[in-house]
């Protein structure tokens, strides 16, 4: 939705101005007392999307990730590959860490989405 609406797909940049709008001035409004500062950072928000911030975005949000987690402490790297449409964010020490939650959502899966286990 977002690319389209970044494209210039006026229905698409209204839908998803509806979906996330309230979200963000809560956010903002949770953050600043001025209502008046958070209206107008919402709105060039959205006026920047529309202009097609959306595409820089993207292309900046990972690297952004990175950054705001190497801040706090932990060691996080990003791997472009030319030929890939997407990056790649590894964290040392995280894989063993993750192995046995995989294990639990897979059981929890398995049990839940095998017809054989429904009766």
């Amino acid at each position: 939705m977002l690319a389209l609406a970044a494209a210039g797909d006026r229905a698409a940049f209204e839908a998803f101005y509806r979906r996330h709008a309230a979200w963000l001035v809560l956010r903002l409004r949770y953050r600043c007392a001025d209502e008046t500062l958070v209206d107008d950072v919402v709105q060039e928000t959205f006026l920047d999307l529309w202009r097609g911030g959306a595409e820089r975005y993207r292309e900046r949000h990972g690297r952004c990730y990175v950054d705001r987690l190497r801040e706090n402490g932990t060691d996080a790297r990003l791997t472009c590959y030319s030929r890939a449409t997407h990056t790649f964010l590894s964290i040392p020490g995280l894989v063993p860490a993750a192995r046995p939650a995989r294990r639990e959502i897979l059981t929890f899966l398995r049990s839940h989405l095998d017809p054989a286990s429904r009766g």
